[in-house]
């Protein structure tokens, strides 16, 4: 498809009722910051709509999106906005929402810009909406700066409706090191009575194991984190190579009746050709870790390397996406990318 219409870099898609797919590009669209759009169904078919072109000043490369029960949309873009001296040209981000009209048109408005700092740098992954509106979710950079951190290790932040605005607010910065440092994959809210007061996310790096080193040269194999009454408590940290235990959790995570289902970027079985990544299962009290399925990665392999969007749900099955490895060749040596399904 043409970038300059309907977006290039596709990220995960969420339904509605009716069987209409939501989701947003990362580039692409008339101003090449992305674009948010739709997929209606036709026939065998879908056909789609695009919902709006990020301009840059209302946000760049946007992510997964989230759903509330009215129908509105809710996101961030990790670059873009107008706040943020501290980010340059660039920008620091955005959290946005899309708002169902009449006719099947949607407006689009921005509820957050930040400012950097303290504030947060760089909104990333799935928003979770609690019952009374209010959004959370996490930035990758911003909050404490340390030595290894110097942009900050990252937030958690929410935003609560207070009349026709959102009011802002820092829950958690991170400190790095044993503590975690940039949460990548958003927040989810817990599945079952006990846990619906809690969130849940995961950190690229940080950890109590150095033997990892994040994409941003950070040690540390990532976290595991719950976050409930203004305490956040680490609930396993990722061990790599040595025990063979997945390196880099990045996707983000999906509450379930039993517990929290993830994916690494990298790590796993060590037999097989460069360890890239796996999915996994903890209970909401961090017990009972358990690796499901070691990706392959081979060349032309079946199933894929570093799976790069949460589990979602389908009937009993749960499926993720993956840009690179496996499925057609005509990509080169790692594949066009698949689509996996894990059954439990």
């Amino acid at each position: 498809s043409s970038p300059s219409v309907n977006g290039s870099g596709p990220y995960g898609v969420i339904a509605s009722a009716n069987g209409t797919l939501f989701g947003a590009t990362g580039s692409g669209g008339t101003y090449t910051s992305g674009i948010l759009y739709m997929l209606v169904p036709s026939g065998r078919s879908y056909k789609q709509k695009v919902l709006h072109s990020m301009t840059g000043s209302d946000g760049t490369e946007p992510g997964l999106l989230a759903m509330d029960k009215a129908g509105a949309l809710y996101g961030s873009a990790i670059y873009g906005g107008s706040g943020g001296a501290l980010c340059g040209t660039a920008g620091c981000g955005v959290v946005f929402k899309l708002t169902p009209s009449a006719g099947g048109s949607y407006s689009y408005s921005v509820l957050r810009n930040f400012a950097g700092g303290a504030d947060g740098i760089g909104p990333m992954g799935r928003l979770a909406i609690a019952s009374n509106g209010t959004l959370y979710g996490a930035t990758i950079e911003g909050g404490v700066a340390t030595a290894q951190c110097q942009q900050g290790c990252g937030t958690i932040f929410s935003l609560t409706p207070s009349g026709r605005a959102y009011r802002y607010k820092v829950l958690y910065r991170f400190r790095g090191g044993a503590d975690g440092e940039y949460p990548m994959g958003g927040v989810v809210v817990g599945a079952t009575a006990a846990t619906q007061s809690q969130l849940f996310g995961v950190t690229s790096g940080g950890g109590d194991v150095a033997e990892c080193y994040t994409p941003q040269s950070v040690p540390g194999c990532g976290t595991v984190y719950a976050f409930a009454s203004g305490k956040k408590t680490t609930l396993y940290g990722f061990r790599g190579y040595t025990f063979n235990d997945g390196e880099i959790p990045a996707a983000g995570l999906t509450a379930t009746a039993t517990g929290l289902l993830g994916t690494t970027s990298l790590g796993g079985n060590q037999t097989a050709y460069n360890s890239v990544g796996t999915i996994w299962s903890i209970a909401y009290s961090g017990t009972g870790y358990t690796t499901l399925h070691n990706f392959d990665g081979v060349e032309y392999g079946t199933d894929g390397r570093s799976p790069d969007s949460p589990l979602t749900q389908f009937g009993n099955a749960y499926v993720t996406s993956i840009q690179q490895g496996g499925g057609s060749k005509a990509c080169g040596f790692y594949g066009c990318g698949v689509l996996v399904a894990l059954t439990l």
